[in-house]
């Protein structure tokens, strides 16, 4: 699905074999909210740590419109 919105995405770790870990902030926060937790777990998580900024959040684009719908 395109939602017409790039999105930034940190990410953590260097091991493509392991698991994804997924993080998402809240509404109204960004992606740097996780900044202290992946300084603990990332260090000892299998495989990637991801860090998303949602759509007109920190780092990323703004979307057209919005929806609680």
């Amino acid at each position: 699905m395109t939602i017409g919105a790039q999105v930034f995405v940190e990410r953590h770790g260097d091991d493509d074999a392991g698991p994804v870990l997924l993080l998402l902030h809240g509404l109204g926060a960004t992606g740097g909210v996780w900044s202290g937790f992946v300084d603990v777990v990332g260090v000892e998580w299998p495989g990637p740590v991801l860090v998303v900024d949602l759509p007109g959040h920190g780092r990323s684009a703004g979307l057209p419109r919005y929806s609680f719908g």
